[in-house]
């Protein structure tokens, strides 16, 4: 760790490093691995800050299952509407057809109306529109590759969900969190 990171962590607190925001507002940070003044390293992190913070009003479905990947170490990289592109160009599919879609998912305005009262426009560039018919098209393209590594591990699909199902034996999570 370098000595100015070191020296902003004792300044300012923990370094974290913003690496996303979806479309519910929810942000993502990386905290890098840090040592503290007495010497001690801990090791990095992944973390959420909740756009709406009190937890009796958490639900589930309040942070997007790519996101969730991530947050758990089942996804090495943030996931980003460029990977989605990617993976739709190795499926073959033509090239201004991706880029229509990206074009579609990139800084879409956003504004509620209820009746005859409309709120401010906020600029989405992450997740797919709720409620948008392309939207569990497009996230079961993004998942079509995923694979369990293991023979105790195997994959549930359904619409715009995924969830990997596995034995954890001796409380060893190593052959459960492999997924590619």
């Amino acid at each position: 760790m370098s000595r100015i990171t070191s020296l902003l962590r004792r300044t300012f607190g923990v370094v974290k490093e913003h690496v996303g925001t979806d479309h519910l507002g929810n942000k993502y940070y990386y905290i890098p691995e840090q040592k503290s003044w007495t010497g001690r390293v801990s090791r990095p992190r992944r973390l959420v800050e909740a756009a709406n913070p009190n937890e009796f009003e958490y639900m589930e479905g309040n942070i997007p299952s790519e996101w969730d990947a991530w947050i758990r170490g089942r996804r090495k990289q943030p996931p980003t509407i460029e990977n989605l592109i990617e993976e739709l160009s190795l499926l073959g599919l033509n090239h201004s057809l991706c880029n229509w879609i990206l074009d579609f998912l990139s800084e879409r305005p956003q504004t509620v109306r209820i009746r005859n009262s409309f709120s401010s426009t906020t600029t989405l560039s992450t997740g797919a529109p709720q409620g948008c018919l392309l939207s569990p098209l497009l996230f079961t393209l993004l998942i079509h590759d995923c694979a369990a590594m293991h023979s105790s591990n195997y994959k549930i699909k359904f619409a715009d969900d995924m969830t990997v199902v596995g034995l954890i034996s001796k409380g060893d999570e190593s052959a459960y969190r492999d997924i590619s």
